[in-house]
Parts: structure tokens; sequence; C-alpha cells
């Protein structure tokens, strides 16, 4: 019993680190918290079925590779499958507003993320900071954005704005793009929020903001 809880946790880890999740990471995606999942990893507890299923999910894993390995194939004709989505680098408000200024390299952030889907190689993740605009994103969420996805109007949109009312400058921001011009991020454009207590900002010359992505996918915080 206990060695084979030990080598279930060592293919629990093995997909844990293929998909680029740390041990939080992964704890808050299947809603459970970071000791069970190194209790799982290390062979001191036994995991539910319905838990296997979310781990699974959350790391592109196949359960049956989880429960019963597959290094050789010709013993359970099981392999792991090879990850569908993308590892992207995880940026601080910091970070991006240096990205915006051309001072920050994405090869130097030091987290980075596993995404379900498929991203581009300038692709980055961002935390939400505020809930600006709830109900589509909220404070703790973690989106990924996509400097070469092409957004429409009223898409959501990281931006980091360098003058506009009611905002300490630089800021970062996730709002819904509005624009005029049929080039995105060319002046002049509005970001709205989707909460009626935040305000609208209108950029109005190119060099008052910086549009760094669209947002292409949503990692919802367990609450």
């Amino acid at each position: 019993m206990k060695s084979r809880l030990v080598e279930f946790g060592k293919r629990v880890r093995e997909a844990r680190l293929g998909a680029g999740l740390s041990q939080p990471e992964l704890a808050r995606r299947i809603g459970k918290s970071k000791q069970l999942v190194s209790a799982w990893e290390n062979g001191r507890t036994e995991m539910m079925t319905m838990t296997l299923a979310d781990l699974a999910a959350s790391a592109d894993a196949d359960v049956n590779w989880l429960l019963r390995g597959g290094d050789n194939p010709n013993e359970t004709g099981v392999k792991r499958p090879p990850p569908r989505g993308s590892v992207v680098p995880l940026l601080t408000e910091t970070d991006a507003i240096k990205l915006a200024r051309g001072k920050f390299s994405l090869e130097e952030a030091p987290t980075r993320i596993y995404t379900c889907v498929k991203a581009g190689a300038r692709a980055f993740a961002l935390d939400v900071g505020d809930n600006s605009m709830r109900p589509a994103l909220a404070a703790g969420d973690v989106v990924v954005c996509d400097p070469d996805h092409q957004v429409a109007p009223g898409g959501i949109v990281a931006a980091v704005v360098k003058e506009a009312n009611a905002l300490p400058e630089p800021a970062l921001v996730l709002r819904c793009i509005h624009f005029k011009s049929p080039t995105i991020g060319e002046a002049p454009f509005d970001l709205v929020p989707m909460s009626p207590t935040w305000p609208v900002l209108s950029i109005r010359k190119r060099s008052h903001a910086m549009v760094l992505g669209a947002v292409i996918t949503i990692c919802r915080a367990i609450t």
C-alpha cells in the first residue's frame, strides 16, 4: 500500500512539474491546500476520485497514467499525452510597467504558469489586482494576455496607462477597449471598466498608454 502511494505521488509531482505549476498553484486550481498536495506527492495520503479528475484536468495529465503509470507501454498500454497548452511567465505590475517601457524581458520573470490554451511566444500572465472588471474578472484571478492575439472592440486588454485622470501614473489596468482607429492600441481609444464605480480612461495620445495584449483566458480564483 505504502509503495503504491509513493509511486502515485511521484507521478503527481511529475504531472505538476510538467505543467509548469508550483504546489500552491496546483492547490489553488483544484481547491485544496498546498500541504495536501505535498502529502500526495510524498505518498502520505490517498486522493479522492473527484480530486483525481480535477488534478488530471489542471495538469493536463491522463487519469489512467496517474493511477497506473505507463513508463512501459507494454504493461498497461497507457502513455501520458503531451501537454496541449502553454507555459507562460507570470508578471507583477512592476514587471508589466517595465515591459511597456522596453526595460523588461519575459525571460526575466522568475515564475511561470501553465495554461490550457495555446498562447503565442510573447504571451504572459497577470494577477488581477482589483474588481474594476466584475463580473468578468475579480481580484485574485489570473489572466493570460497575448500581444499577437487580435481583439475586437469591447474585448478585454491589459494596458499600462501613463497619463489619465483618477489614476496614479503609470498604472497597469485591465479594461474593455473601445477604439476608433483601425489599428488596436492607436489613440484615440477608451479603456472601459465593467464595474460602474470605476472610471473610464480616455486615451487621446499614443504616448499616454500602451496596450500590452488581449486577454485570451482566465484562471478563476477559488473562494
